[in-house]
């Protein structure tokens, strides 16, 4: 065991010359949790090889001591989260937010989409100060910077979680809210990835934004079936055909033709799984549903139907 102490910067300072071994234990207790069922359903996954950094005063003997004592798996998890809660509660507050704001925005961010974030939200740190605590933290390798893309994620997926888990509902909310927004905005300029659409919905899903949903849900369903992702496709227009006869419009004030639209998509999605018959069920509700209003999906439903 090589005792540390924490450096001015907040990095973990080996007393001894071990640094490699010093590091290799504390990625070994993270990586021993990789598998662990996260601790909140996050908008991203993807769990990457992590840097644990002590609390302020802590050393590795307390570490080891801290794991020897917990009984079981679960307790040495406690143990690990704890630590990395008490690491972050000794950054600067900025650098706090920072972080607390990025575990809910997916797995990978860029400045550019974190400040307008801070922005529509009223948060500090906004501007060039929110890109210096972004620097900062990547310096004490909390954060790690893809180059190619531009973009910021966690070095350790247990230390995202913990934040996100910590965040109260409401603010979570408003921070998905945000940021779906700001996808929704990108892809309105032509800027947004190919599954914009789709990505912005499930962060409205995991606010409860159940009128978003419904709003984003077609665009979202066109989306995965250009990724060949004919469940999520299904998923969403069903989620979305549940909530109207669930609510009406009182949720969101629909396009017309919205509740033929997803039928008509949730039957090709059927269609490329192979569930002919469900799907010959599917657009024959579109049918019936578009020939209700007058719609120019129903008439094209109806000539889907026959191919199938």
């Amino acid at each position: 065991v090589v005792a540390a102490r924490i450096g001015p910067d907040g990095s973990l300072v080996p007393e001894a010359e071990e640094a490699d071994s010093v590091q290799e234990l504390l990625h070994e207790r993270v990586d021993s949790f990789r598998s662990a069922r996260p601790l909140a359903a996050s908008a991203g996954g993807g769990r990457r090889r992590g840097t644990v950094m002590l609390a302020k005063g802590a050393s590795l003997s307390s570490l080891e001591s801290a794991f020897g004592s917990a009984d079981s798996v679960a307790g040495q998890s406690h143990t690990l989260q704890r630590l990395l809660t008490a690491q972050v509660d000794s950054l600067p507050h900025e650098m706090q937010t920072v972080l607390q704001t990025a575990s809910a925005m997916g797995d990978a961010l860029s400045s550019k989409a974190l400040r307008d974030v801070h922005r529509q939200l009223d948060m500090k740190p906004e501007g060039s100060r929110l890109d210096e605590c972004l620097r900062k933290l990547r310096g004490y390798r909390y954060l790690e910077f893809a180059l190619d893309s531009k973009t910021y994620s966690f070095r350790s997926a247990m230390l995202r979680d913990v934040l996100y888990s910590n965040l109260p509902f409401e603010k979570r909310k408003r921070v998905h809210e945000a940021t779906a927004r700001g996808i929704v905005a990108e892809a309105a300029r032509g800027d947004a990835k190919e599954a914009a659409f789709l990505s912005a919905l499930k962060h409205y899903k995991t606010a409860e934004n159940w009128g978003q949903v419904m709003l984003l849900a077609a665009d979202a369903a066109e989306q995965a079936l250009s990724c060949a992702s004919w469940e999520e496709a299904v998923s969403v227009t069903t989620q979305a055909s549940m909530l109207l006869r669930q609510h009406g419009g009182a949720l969101a004030p629909l396009p017309p033709g919205s509740a033929t639209r997803w039928l008509v998509l949730r039957g090709e999605a059927l269609l490329a799984l192979g569930n002919r018959a469900e799907a010959t069920v599917t657009l024959g509700l579109a049918f019936d549903e578009g020939l209700e209003r007058g719609s120019d999906l129903g008439r094209g439903a109806r000539a889907q139907r026959a191919r199938t």
